[in-house]
């Protein structure tokens, strides 16, 4: 998910930890690509970093 890698920013994967209450190693994971989070996950990332890192239910193309 390039869209965590971009709302760590300089914060290391324990800072985010620390910051969203996942445990450090689901973070590794997912930013080396080896997992997807599950939906809890995402929403405590989300919280957590203040950023939305999946994207919004879209119709298509306007």
């Amino acid at each position: 998910m390039l869209n965590l890698r971009d709302a760590m920013g300089s914060r290391s994967i324990r800072e985010v930890a620390r910051e969203t209450g996942v445990d450090r190693a689901s973070i590794g994971t997912v930013l080396n690509g080896m997992s997807w989070p599950d939906t809890s996950t995402l929403a405590r990332l989300e919280l957590g970093l203040k950023a939305t890192l999946w994207p919004a239910y879209s119709d298509g193309p306007n």
